[in-house]
């Protein structure tokens, strides 16, 4: 039975963040908050995946990221998908030169094991809610007020396979297999 999948970093939530997604949590039930304890950015979603691929992906991330070095990243700013006017996902931004680099790397062992590419271009970020009905007023007033708001710095040392279970609750995710940076 086909489990699933995406390939992605864990990332901290800053404290102001943890502010924003209390505040996006009492929009409810229009908007859904992500918890802040499942913070990640998806390299690469990979949807139905058979538990032998799984098996095989582990190893072959760790191939592709051993010679990529640790790197910063920076949280900044809220934005939404597919924009402000009619959103259906509130994000932050995630900034690095790296990470193109990483996403590349990535995008190729998805593809070496048979994953239809994503031809979309990758925007990095992390998803802070979703929209599930007509957003309330306060919504676009947040994303106006932390339009350029930085939220810190952290570090980005590992990616992992995840496996993505849907529920009422919400999504829950556990990792599968994990690739240090530089290993």
């Amino acid at each position: 039975m086909p489990i699933r999948t995406f390939i992605a970093f864990s990332l901290p939530c800053p404290t102001e963040l943890a502010r924003v997604l209390k505040q996006l949590g009492l929009m409810a039930p229009a908007v859904k908050a992500t918890s802040p304890r499942g913070l990640h950015c998806t390299l690469r979603f990979l949807g139905d995946t058979s538990v032998e691929t799984a098996a095989a992906l582990g190893p072959e991330m760790a191939l592709a990221v051993r010679d990529l070095p640790p790197f910063t990243a920076r949280l900044q700013g809220l934005g939404a998908f597919p924009n402000p006017a009619r959103p259906n996902v509130v994000w932050a931004g995630i900034e690095s030169p790296a990470l193109q680099t990483l996403f590349e790397r990535i995008d190729e062992v998805a593809s070496r094991a048979g994953f239809a590419a994503d031809h979309r271009p990758f925007r990095p970020h992390v998803t802070l809610a979703r929209i599930k009905q007509r957003p309330p007023p306060p919504l676009g007033h947040l994303l106006q007020q932390h339009v350029a708001t930085g939220w810190g710095e952290f570090e980005v040392d590992a990616v992992s396979l995840y496996k993505s279970t849907l529920s009422p609750a919400g999504s829950q995710y556990a990792v599968l297999a994990s690739a240090p940076l530089g290993r």
